[in-house]
């Protein structure tokens, strides 16, 4: 699986690379904190799954989400956040995110879930279920 993980504080972005690598070995993940870039590497990695800052620096996560989506219907999008409120997980659904994660609630164990969830989900997709 490709992952693409934007995120712009690096302590963050770092451990969470991590946890994930730590769980999921063989997963190849790239990081920037930056929107331009992200966009450059979607078109030339085409990554299965893109965690999101839903705050970045030059252009907001939802933004990027929906043009990450426009680009690569196919990727799944999980918009993180630091700030758990009804209105930023209706914003993020709406901007094309799969799924919403409070950077201060979630544990490991529901980041693994939602990976293997979300790599069972795209298996089903490319077997046509």
């Amino acid at each position: 699986m490709k992952v693409l993980l934007v995120e712009d504080n690096p302590v963050f972005r770092k451990s969470f690379s991590g946890m994930l690598l730590a769980r999921f070995p063989h997963m190849q993940i790239q990081e920037t904190f930056s929107p331009n870039q992200a966009v450059n590497m979607v078109h030339a990695q085409m990554p299965d799954l893109v965690f999101l800052d839903i705050q970045l620096p030059e252009q907001s996560g939802l933004e990027l989400a929906r043009r990450i989506k426009n680009m690569l219907p196919s990727c799944y999008i999980v918009m993180l956040t630091s700030h758990d409120l009804p209105e930023y997980r209706e914003a993020a659904l709406r901007s094309g995110a799969d799924c919403f994660i409070c950077k201060d609630k979630a544990g490991l164990l529901e980041i693994q879930n939602l990976v293997l969830a979300l790599c069972a989900a795209g298996d089903q997709n490319r077997n046509g279920s």
